[in-house]
């Protein structure tokens, strides 16, 4: 509400790409930027946490954004949260329902700094990492979504999410908009039936990667080398350095197609 009160919808021509799932969103933001990047596309992701400073959660074309813009949109989002304050004149009295002060919590505030500084720079994507669930995330306020993309579904954060992956699903498919194209890990069955089911009721396209893209598999010294193929892709290889990732960069460039 302060946000749009006071500055808009800066992020309305921002073309968004909104991730979500349990596990693997930040590397699949990683990929995605990275992909497109090389394609020769600008590119601005939102992710979180940050390891050391707390500019990595804002990056411009790979880059962290500078102190300069990072105090800039703090002082903002500052001024914007003691002018709606400072409008609230009800005093208690004669009736009056006492003022409340309105407040963000720290990862509202950040993200509120996030739309402000990617409006500014105008990139050509724009890669938005939630936070928890999907649904009621802070980051599920914008609209204008060019692709969505569910990355692994695991039980995590139960007691807010739910206590079986349909329900935490659930959660992470309220990122899913009316025709907006989903990108999902095909790894839970049950998981992917609600996400195909939000998908069906939306209208909205939906692409499952699964195991079966994978070509080839090649280890080496602390790195996995894979090679898939996709309806976007007929050969693709990625390099790993953590066997870890390899659902995560399947999703990621899957996701990258989709949204060519």
């Amino acid at each position: 509400m302060v946000f749009k009160k006071n500055f808009g919808n800066p992020e309305k021509d921002l073309r968004i790409i909104h991730v979500a799932g349990t596990n693997g969103k930040g590397s699949v933001c990683a990929y995605m930027s990275s992909i497109l990047r090389e394609a020769g596309y600008r590119t601005a992701v939102f992710t979180s946490p940050h390891l050391v400073d707390m500019r990595e959660r804002f990056a411009v074309n790979g880059e962290m954004i500078s102190e300069e813009a990072f105090l800039q949109e703090f002082l903002a989002v500052w001024d914007a949260l003691q002018e709606t304050n400072s409008a609230n004149t009800g005093d208690g009295q004669r009736g009056e329902e006492a003022p409340q002060e309105f407040v963000l919590n720290f990862y509202e505030y950040l993200f509120c700094m996030a739309l402000l500084c990617f409006a500014e720079e105008k990139p050509d994507y724009c890669i938005i990492e939630t936070g928890l669930g999907g649904r009621l995330d802070a980051t599920n306020y914008v609209d204008n979504k060019l692709l969505t993309v569910i990355t692994r579904i695991s039980l995590d954060h139960v007691q807010y999410l739910g206590d079986t992956t349909a329900k935490i699903a659930a959660e992470k498919a309220g990122i899913l908009r009316p025709g907006v194209p989903v990108v999902y890990l095909d790894g839970d069955a049950d998981a992917s039936a609600v996400i195909c089911r939000k998908a069906s009721e939306l209208g909205a396209t939906d692409t499952g990667v699964e195991k079966r893209t994978i070509l080839s598999l090649d280890f080496g010294r602390n790195t996995l080398i894979f090679s898939l193929r996709s309806e976007y892709y007929n050969y693709i290889s990625l390099t790993l350095h953590y066997h870890c990732t390899l659902p995560d960069g399947k999703c990621g460039i899957g996701s990258t197609g989709r949204g060519s």
